[in-house]
């Protein structure tokens, strides 16, 4: 399966998952991107990780974008089970 490496930057301290949010939705998300490390030790592990947050993320947008309500809560919650595993 082809990786998309797009989102994924790989530092010396370990693998970090980077995201820019859509221009219209960055005043309502208050940043610009988002980056988080990643809790993985391999290349692969890290890309499954990135692959699972880009999926999950870009679904968050299209919710927000619909009018959906989704909670900080419920974003962080959904986000934790994101990089699970």
């Amino acid at each position: 399966m082809p990786y998309n490496l797009a989102h994924l930057v790989a530092r010396a301290s370990g693998f970090y998952f980077r995201l820019t949010v859509p221009a219209h939705l960055r005043a309502r998300a208050g940043k610009r991107e988002i980056v988080k490390a990643l809790p993985a030790t391999s290349r692969r592990h890290a890309q499954r990780i990135a692959n699972r947050l880009s999926i999950g993320l870009e679904q968050r947008f299209a919710w927000i974008d619909r009018g959906d309500v989704l909670t900080a809560a419920q974003g962080a919650d959904n986000v934790a089970v994101l990089i699970s595993n």
